[in-house]
């Protein structure tokens, strides 16, 4: 169980849609994901401050840890992010810029891991959803309470 959710094993083997967006805030980018079963039912929410001042580079991270939380959820995965750039970059149509390189490795590596990954442009409703949930808990006290640092990739550092 996760979030207070308990993932059934039905829920395990359909697709996870992860919807992720990124909205500037004073001194940085706060993102959002949101974690919904086939059905659109949300199992799972977290949301962080980042340092990021590319919103970019803040979506790449929440998919990074998107990527690694939804683990819990099934192996096959659609991911809708609101950054067109970095849906061509995970998608071998552009070569991402220098400066975000080594979490776009991560990420491919991650993927790896899954039966199937999809990485498409986020829709309109996708995007509200995603950015209301960065909106709302992108404050210093809310995010602390939101997740752990254990849900992390060793390799991911403190973001």
């Amino acid at each position: 169980m996760l979030a207070g959710v308990q993932v059934t094993e039905m829920a395990r083997r359909s697709t996870v849609h992860i919807l992720i967006g990124a909205i500037p805030i004073p001194g940085g980018t706060a993102y959002g994901v949101v974690f919904r079963d086939g059905a659109g039912r949300t199992l799972h929410q977290l949301a962080r401050r980042t340092a990021h001042t590319d919103p970019r580079g803040a979506v790449l991270a929440a998919m990074l840890r998107a990527l690694w939380v939804a683990r819990r959820f099934g192996r096959t995965v659609r991911v809708a992010a609101d950054q067109p750039e970095v849906v061509d970059w995970l998608n071998r149509r552009a070569e991402p810029d220098d400066g975000f390189l080594a979490t776009f490795v991560q990420i491919r590596a991650l993927a790896h891991s899954y039966r199937r990954v999809e990485i498409a442009q986020a829709t309109e409703e996708e995007h509200r959803a995603v950015r209301a949930v960065a909106e709302r808990r992108a404050s210093p006290a809310q995010v602390g309470a939101q997740e752990a640092d254990s849900l992390l990739p060793l390799w991911s550092g403190a973001g």
